[in-house]
């Protein structure tokens, strides 16, 4: 998909604004023939994209002329896998939600590093249990989840490292 031009100016500098986007999306599931209740899977997306993009144009009666050199163009990608598994057996459902994400962008200004490049990934896993008391008409949710993202960027500090881990539980009851 092509949003907006593409165009050079007579110096060959690119002028305008733009979006090119390549994107791929899948997911396949399975449910064990071996053990009743078992399913699990992966979904996935791929996006790849190069834009371009000004910040200050050229004048208030040029708005959409950006000054000679001024775009400030991005090469990005960003693409997760999310494996999972879930086990239901009687009133307990078991269920194991996991994550990987990985986000870069390199930007440069007229084909020049503009030292505004970043990239980070993410790890996410998240466990649940759930049971339905349904003498008591009471539904039980507990589990736990753990996250850990590293990220990379001279525009901002350089690197950052962060864990998240929690642990829950809610209870549920109709009247």
């Amino acid at each position: 998909l092509t949003v907006g031009g593409n165009w050079l100016d007579d110096d060959g500098y690119r002028m305008g604004e733009f979006t090119k986007r390549k994107r791929l999306n899948f997911g396949a599931s399975y449910r064990s023939g071996n053990i009743k209740g078992l399913s699990y899977g992966v979904n996935g997306n791929f996006l790849q994209q190069s834009s371009g993009s000004v910040l200050i144009w050229r004048s208030f009666e040029q708005a959409y002329e950006p000054p000679v050199g001024d775009l400030t163009t991005t090469e990005s990608s960003t693409n997760n896998i999310d494996p999972f598994i879930t086990y239901r057996k009687g009133n307990n459902n078991h269920s194991l939600r996991t994550r990987f994400l990985h986000v870069k962008n390199d930007n440069s200004t007229n084909n020049k590093d503009n030292e505004q490049d970043n990239e980070s990934s993410l790890f996410y896993a998240d466990y649940q249990w759930q049971k339905h008391l349904e003498r008591l008409k009471i539904k039980i949710t507990s589990g736990a989840t753990n996250e850990a993202v590293s990220s990379t960027s001279p525009l901002f500090g350089g690197r950052n490292i962060r864990h998240n881990h929690a642990f829950y539980t809610q209870l549920d009851k109709k009247w």
